[in-house]
């Protein structure tokens, strides 16, 4: 005869509570507009109650909620170094105990949103600071570009200047938004709340970014050649790459190779440093050099050396690098 098992009660609150699961509903979440949110988030596993039935919402975020958050909703994880020893919050953090309920999630993070050794975790987590994390926790999932658009903060004397590129970013995205003044609070302490909430719509954002790249055909389709005769002996070739939406893009030609009547112009393709912002003009991106009429041209791209011939003229040969005539 097989004999059943049976937990405690309080046994099992215990256990939900901490897993985050959906085995519980908060009790104080009837009367919010981010009910929703703040669900998705639980049965998610991204956050917890602060007791077995409610949330908290509007309780001042402390450190090491702020940063298991961010560590736990974008997946950050060192699971791609390697150790000579196994890592102690300790060694790391002078406030931070190795038995605590998050000094993982600050090991984690120490290696991907480089906190302070300093940081106490029992401290009350600012809306600026929370929002320099959390964009930094994005940045971990990829290289993105911004537009380039400074958003006027009303309170901007008041914020750090070390977390303003955060801010602006979020701001651009509508990660975070202002209040009617146009004022952004960054010193107020954030709520338990509008931490999950930015943090649900900054994984959002990361999601759509990485679904618009992962979309994107090849680029190198979209690069075309022109030839033009300047004399009998001199020909122009134009490299382009069609109308890109900010200046951080580029193409330049690397070289030309000769072999066979064949001139081949090896040219690179130039992103937009994720570091920066751009001016969000559309404009065509070109490349020229002049070249012998005796070659007949092709490109390549020096990614790959695939040679193509995507001439849209029937002007003639062309190539050898030539000095403008």
């Amino acid at each position: 005869m097989r004999k059943r098992w049976t937990l405690p009660l309080t046994l099992v609150l215990i256990i939900s509570c901490f897993l985050g699961g959906s085995v519980l509903a908060f009790n104080d979440l009837d009367s919010r507009a981010d009910k929703d949110i703040l669900l998705t988030m639980k049965d998610k596993g991204l956050i917890s109650g602060a007791d077995g039935k409610n949330f908290n919402p509007e309780g001042k975020l402390t450190n090491a909620e702020g940063i298991q958050l961010i560590v736990k909703g974008f997946d950050l994880n060192i699971d791609n170094l390697r150790f000579f020893k196994e890592p102690k919050a300790s060694d790391y953090f002078k406030n931070v105990s190795d038995d605590a309920w998050y000094a993982q999630s600050f090991i984690i993070a120490q290696f991907n949103l480089q906190l302070p050794q300093d940081m106490s975790p029992n401290t009350i987590m600012t809306r600026e600071e929370f929002a320099h994390y959390l964009f930094s926790g994005m940045m971990t999932k990829g290289e993105f570009a911004f537009i380039e658009l400074y958003m006027m903060i009303n309170d901007e004397d008041q914020v750090n200047a070390d977390y303003m590129n955060a801010i602006q970013k979020l701001l651009i995205t509508k990660v975070i938004e202002l209040d009617k003044d146009s004022n952004l609070h960054p010193k107020s302490p954030i709520t338990r709340a509008e931490a999950a909430v930015l943090t649900y719509k900054a994984m959002d954002v990361v999601k759509n970014l990485l679904e618009q790249q992962a979309t994107v055909p090849p680029i190198d389709e979209n690069v075309q050649m022109t030839v033009e005769k300047v004399t009998e002996d001199v020909n122009k070739v134009t490299v382009s790459w069609g109308e890109q939406p900010n200046a951080g893009y580029g193409i330049t030609i690397d070289r030309i190779e000769f072999s066979e009547g064949n001139a081949t112009i090896v040219y690179s393709l130039h992103f937009p440093e994720p570091d920066k912002m751009y001016a969000q003009v559309i404009e065509e991106k070109t490349a020229v050099t002049y070249v012998s009429s005796a070659y007949k041209p092709v490109i390549a791209s020096g990614r790959d050396s695939v040679q193509s011939n995507k001439s849209t003229s029937s002007e003639g040969p062309a190539i050898p690098m030539n000095p403008q005539p």
